[in-house]
């Protein structure tokens, strides 16, 4: 299916403070399905667990996952489906038992740039959550840990374990230019 824009959308994962967020373009025929990888992609999730979009009173996950999780597919709703129907904005939700809340926000629609038909990623702020932590109080324990100066003996070993998962991981630091990298790939 061609397409004829791009849609500009706002990621934010809920409840964290400061905030942790990512602004891409994406084409307009891109399917939930596809934006799942984006967002994967862009937020730095490893796709290891469940999600689900929750569009205007609808739920929507992988067609192999719907009829057993009472789902629509979300191949079948398109971004431009969302934009004509006045959307503008749902949730995508990412790891059922860590719970990770993202609220997708349309910000804009733009006629097609033929010199940039590929996904992008326009701007973020900080690291996501390494996976498996132990949803946002895990989180906040790696971050405490990840600060101190004098790490405790519990925090040596969640520095040791964030180690293993996320060499090099900082809370702070969000790499755009790695990420670009990875959709255009």
């Amino acid at each position: 299916m061609r397409y004829q824009n791009t849609v500009e959308l706002k990621i934010e994962l809920e409840f964290i403070e400061p905030q942790i967020w990512r602004r891409v373009s994406v084409p307009d025929n891109y399917s939930l399905a596809d934006l799942h990888h984006i967002i994967q992609t862009v937020m730095g999730w490893h796709d290891c667990h469940l999600h689900c979009f929750e569009v205007n009173g609808g739920k929507y996950t992988l067609s192999s996952q719907s009829p057993e999780m009472d789902m629509e597919d979300e191949s079948k709703v398109r971004l431009t489906d969302l934009v004509k129907a006045g959307t503008k904005q749902f949730l995508y939700e990412y790891d059922f038992g860590d719970d990770w809340r993202h609220w997708v926000t349309i910000e804009k629609v733009a006629p097609i740039d033929p010199d940039s038909i590929r996904p992008v990623c326009l701007d973020g702020t900080r690291a996501c959550p390494p996976e498996d932590c132990g949803s946002i109080p895990g989180y906040e324990d790696l971050v405490d840990a990840f600060r101190e100066d004098s790490p405790d003996e519990d925090q040596e070993a969640l520095l040791e374990w964030l180690e293993s998962m996320e060499p090099g991981w900082n809370p702070d630091v969000f790499d755009r230019g790695k990420v670009n990298q990875v959709l255009q790939g």
